[in-house]
């Protein structure tokens, strides 16, 4: 059994394409803050009149919360569904499951995904937010190589008593990191295209209706993508997802993904640590060799 600081960096750290960042837009950076801060456990990494830069380790960057007063909500359009928190073991989302229900902090709902159990969260801008552990990936795969994925009840009173009383949730762990994104998309022939035939991303699921699971070194999924909702947010400025960071294990990847997309008349910039790009959704994603 592969556990903890080990098993993150088999999916997370080593030779996987996936999700490192993230920036969303916000009509109140106060409340939002103290949201991340105390109900999220994160660490204040920067901060401004605007913008403020969350991180758990204290080191590198992982959500950012940029202030607009005069953005409208986004609402039930397409853009975020919600980005998903992944912590090290069960232990940590038995303390973090504690930490909710001591706070009486609102979930809006929770499941056992058979790859995974999960926490399901709305923040004060109703952003949503997945808290996770996966189980052993031992377990992922049936018999014939396929991966399995459901959902169903999530054994409240097992996850509650896997930590020790004494464990007490007072931060996101260092080894938390954002185990994956998951989009409402105006179309998956489009998603797939981008995020499959340019990106690099593999199809590691897709026996949910109107949804498709895309992941890494067969990692259950990095990035999610559905079409539930299809609505398009207004033309204005809105809350939710501004951008996100894909990173790479090699240059090699990165120039691949690049050719693919200018061959499908993507745009492509060069920027000072990577190269930017827009979805067809019009979500800004950025390309950068892993550090």
């Amino acid at each position: 059994m592969i556990e903890g600081g080990d098993y993150m960096d088999k999916y997370h750290e080593k030779e996987v394409i996936k999700i490192s960042e993230i920036e969303l837009v916000v009509n109140n950076l106060s409340i939002m803050m103290d949201y991340y801060t105390k109900s999220l456990g994160f660490q204040l990494l920067k901060i401004d009149d605007q913008k403020i830069i969350l991180s758990v380790d204290g080191i590198n960057p992982m959500i950012t919360l940029i202030e607009n007063q005069k953005a409208v909500s986004r609402g039930q359009t397409i853009g975020l569904y919600h980005f998903a928190l992944l912590l090290p073991s069960r232990a940590e989302l038995s303390k973090f499951l504690r930490h909710v229900i001591k706070n009486q902090i609102p979930i809006s709902g929770a499941a056992d995904h058979g790859v995974s159990e999960a926490i399901y969260l709305q923040d004060p801008e109703n952003n949503g937010i997945e808290v996770y552990s996966d189980r052993d990936d031992s377990t992922w795969y049936d018999e014939f190589g396929s991966l399995v994925m459901y959902t169903q009840e999530l054994d409240y009173s097992g996850v509650y008593y896997e930590a020790k009383e004494s464990d007490i949730f007072i931060t996101l762990p260092n080894k938390t990191t954002l185990g994956h994104l998951h989009l409402s998309v105006s179309s998956l022939d489009k998603a797939r295209k981008f995020y499959i035939d340019a990106i690099g991303f593999d199809v590691s699921f897709d026996g949910i209706p109107s949804a498709l699971f895309a992941g890494s070194k067969r990692y259950h999924h990095h990035l999610g993508l559905n079409t539930w909702v299809t609505k398009k947010p207004k033309s204005q400025p809105t809350t939710g997802l501004k951008s996100f960071v894909i990173t790479y294990p090699e240059c090699e990847e990165i120039y691949s993904a690049m050719k693919k997309l200018e061959a499908n008349n993507y745009i492509i910039k060069e920027i000072e640590n990577g190269y930017q790009t827009t979805d067809f959704d019009g979500n800004t994603v950025y390309l950068q060799l892993k550090p």
